[in-house]
């Protein structure tokens, strides 16, 4: 989550934060007029305009017609969806070692060095 709403006063921003992150998703300041919800499984990114003339607009990047709409946060969090459920990777919580190809301890460092040299 991004701490700072650049010019955005600061009850709004924290509302929106507080409302976002309850959701369990986050939120990402752009400008003092732009801020963004990410981490829904509906809607990857959800952009948002807290401060137009017709009041909070909110767009979901994954819409077919990408139409910007007129709502509430309530709404553009609906939008976004729940956030995704946690997967932990199978070396995380074992007591196995990690692979060694995740390791990147099979790469041929040595073979690139003496090319290297080779070259120089």
């Amino acid at each position: 989550m991004t701490e700072y709403a650049h010019d955005a006063p600061n009850n709004q921003w924290q509302r929106f934060c507080l409302m976002v992150r309850k959701a369990g998703l986050v939120a990402h300041s752009c400008s003092h007029s732009h801020w963004q919800i990410k981490g829904g499984t509906r809607c990857a990114l959800v952009n948002c305009w807290p401060n137009t003339k017709r009041g909070f607009r909110y767009q979901g990047i994954s819409m077919k017609d990408h139409a910007v709409q007129t709502g509430s946060v309530d709404d553009a969090i609906r939008l976004a969806g729940p956030p995704p459920p946690y997967v932990a990777a199978p070396w995380e919580d074992s007591t196995e070692e990690i692979p060694q190809a995740i390791r990147g301890a099979d790469l041929p460092v040595g073979l690139i060095r003496r090319f290297w040299r080779w070259l120089w």
